[in-house]
């Protein structure tokens, strides 16, 4: 009868700890925590594990270098960690080669899950894409497929009027290789749902995620002499362009030069576009240009942005953009790096570029971090998978975080 007992009490106590295991085969889930313990909902680590891969594209005008991060199995338990060694991009900056992240390097996909909506995350001007690898690996977490490829055309720096095709064609082109990931013969088979799409980056990726939701560049307006510019910091003239405009048509496939708006280039099933510290003026931006844009869109951006400054980019945009659903979070005081891995996970950029490129004078980068994580994470899961949960999260009697000014048209 002892023995009897302890079988039924051995299964019994089986079958409850099971209930306890994370889906698809994980050994143990990942621990939802964030960066601080006062992370709000959406910034804790999701349910799944986060797995990594190097990539390259080859197009018929050179090479794509990129990281694909998805839901990740993790039977062993490995733990999260990852140096990322990056692209022949930095050949030329051997002190900034290799970033701290967290994510299993070749993990076998979470395929039960899935499919996963696919979003594009475009990084900064000039910038290997592995600097904002967190945002990429917390949207993962959460069941998302990421892609996320290096700017072309902007090294040196002299010659990033390059980037006005790279950036909206590379956007398009990312959507075309998930295709062939997911496809029956793909590297991820069934992995991806490219039913709807997310666009999202920062700075000149930003533009980029814009120009790939349907927003259009136009030089039209553009001074042609850069002292016309005022109350404007160099690097938001876009007279840069002019002299390439005959270039641009030309890798466009254009016979001429677009009179005012430039043809968009963009994949019809985005569904979502998020631009934090979004590039405006550099591009030509014309804000009645980008209110073709009409998928719900996320802005945010820091009162002391000193590269793209909000009154001239992210503000108007806000109020231009032909979105019903659009929302703006604001960071008051903080500078354009905040969405930047912090100087710890890349102690390298703070040793080349200074540490205001990888830390902020009034944010602390955790924080904002876990701010970034929880308004875009919370704003992919309602647009692209209908969490209601999620949704709530960004309504506006939801959001009432310190340093934060919310709007939104969201109801």
């Amino acid at each position: 009868m002892r023995t009897l007992r302890l079988i039924f009490t051995t299964l019994a106590l089986t079958i409850l700890l099971s209930g306890f295991q994370p889906a698809y085969g994980q050994a143990k889930g990942p621990n939802p925590v964030g960066l601080r313990p006062d992370a709000p909902t959406y910034a804790v680590h999701g349910p799944f594990w986060v797995g990594a891969r190097d990539m390259t594209m080859k197009t018929d005008d050179g090479e794509i270098y990129l990281t694909v991060w998805y839901p990740a199995l993790n039977p062993d338990g490995a733990a999260e960690e990852i140096t990322y060694t990056l692209s022949p991009f930095a050949k030329d900056f051997p002190t900034i080669q290799k970033v701290k992240g967290h994510a299993i390097l070749n993990a076998k996909p979470a395929t039960s899950g899935g499919p996963y909506p696919l979003i594009v995350y475009s990084i900064g001007q000039a910038t290997p894409h592995q600097w904002e690898a967190h945002m990429a690996e917390h949207l993962a977490s959460y069941g998302f497929v990421v892609l996320a490829p290096d700017p072309r055309g902007e090294i040196p720096m002299g010659d990033f009027w390059q980037g006005a095709y790279y950036r909206p064609m590379d956007t398009v082109r990312m959507s075309q290789l998930a295709e062939s990931l997911t496809a029956a013969t793909g590297d991820l088979p069934g992995l991806i749902n490219m039913d709807k799409i997310g666009m999202a980056g920062h700075s000149s990726g930003g533009w980029s995620a814009l120009t790939g939701s349907g927003a259009q560049m136009n030089l039209g307006g553009c001074p042609v002499n850069p002292s016309q510019v005022k109350d404007l910091p160099w690097y938001s003239d876009c007279s840069t362009f002019l002299p390439h405009q005959n270039d641009l048509a030309k890798m466009f496939g254009l016979k001429a030069v677009p009179d005012g708006l430039w043809p968009p280039k963009y994949d019809s099933r985005v569904a979502a576009v998020a631009a934090l510290n979004p590039d405006g003026d550099i591009w030509g931006a014309d804000y009645s240009g980008v209110g073709v844009l009409k998928v719900p869109t996320l802005i945010i951006t820091g009162t002391n942005d000193q590269f793209n400054p909000p009154e001239h980019a992210a503000y108007p945009m806000y109020d231009h953009v032909g979105s019903v659903s659009k929302s703006l979070v604001t960071f008051e005081n903080a500078s354009h790096f905040i969405p930047v891995a912090s100087c710890e996970d890349m102690p390298g950029v703070a040793e080349l570029a200074g540490a205001d490129t990888c830390s902020d004078s009034v944010w602390d980068m955790n924080r904002a971090h876990d701010l970034l994580h929880h308004f875009v994470t919370a704003f992919m899961l309602d647009t692209l998978k209908g969490d209601k949960d999620a949704h709530k999260a960004l309504l506006p009697d939801a959001v009432a975080f310190p340093g934060i000014d919310y709007k939104t048209t969201m109801k």
